[in-house]
């Protein structure tokens, strides 16, 4: 892994294990973040893209009923006449 050669790059330059620990600890809750974030964001992506969605497919369908119902209305009209 990356992160275990990067301290075995730098684990020879620090002099106590106790710092090694805090480097190696720090990177870890790092990339814990980062994978929270990028969960956090892909979620946020997913939530927007069903909102357009179903905004889309709400338009369409009140489109759809309204020309139903004007189909109707000029039906009844031509029917009464």
């Amino acid at each position: 892994m990356i992160v275990d050669e990067l301290i075995d790059v730098l684990g020879h330059g620090l002099k106590r294990m106790d710092m090694v620990k805090m480097f190696r600890d720090g990177l870890d809750g790092a990339e814990k973040s980062a994978e929270r974030r990028s969960w956090c964001f892909r979620a946020l992506g997913m939530g927007a893209g069903a909102a357009i969605v179903g905004k889309r497919a709400y338009k369409q369908f009140a489109e759809v009923e309204r020309e139903m119902l004007r189909i109707g209305i000029t039906a009844r009209v031509a029917l009464s006449a």
